[in-house]
């Protein structure tokens, strides 16, 4: 007998070990998991997004990528969290593609450790 059990969530392909390097090297400057900082917490962005804005994984990857086009854009959430965050601009980070990407939404998208 085989059991199927579908996983919803994470790429199969994601790299959480690496998301966490590119997570520390460009996102941890103004960004934690569980705390604000000069940016919002990032633990579960992507499900808080889809579930409380209704904006999918493009939007992340737009954003991500160029947040001030987005804002110029007029997208109404973007324009929030701009204004939130006392305006200061997000850095654009072209050079991640969508696997980096990924990688690092797999590592936001772990549960937090609780130390036993």
């Amino acid at each position: 007998m085989i059991l199927f059990i579908p996983f919803f969530g994470l790429s199969q392909d994601a790299d959480i070990d690496l998301g966490k390097k590119l997570f520390n090297t460009n996102c941890a400057a103004c960004h934690k998991l569980d705390k604000k900082m000069t940016g919002p917490a990032l633990r579960h962005v992507e499900d808080r997004l889809l579930n409380d804005q209704g904006l999918d994984k493009q939007w992340l990857y737009a954003w991500i990528r160029n947040s001030a086009s987005v804002i110029k854009s007029g997208d109404t959430y973007a324009n929030k969290i701009y204004v939130e965050y006392n305006r200061a601009a997000m850095t654009a980070y072209p050079q991640l593609s969508d696997t980096d990407i990924e990688n690092i939404l797999a590592y936001t998208n772990q549960e937090k450790t609780v130390p036993v």
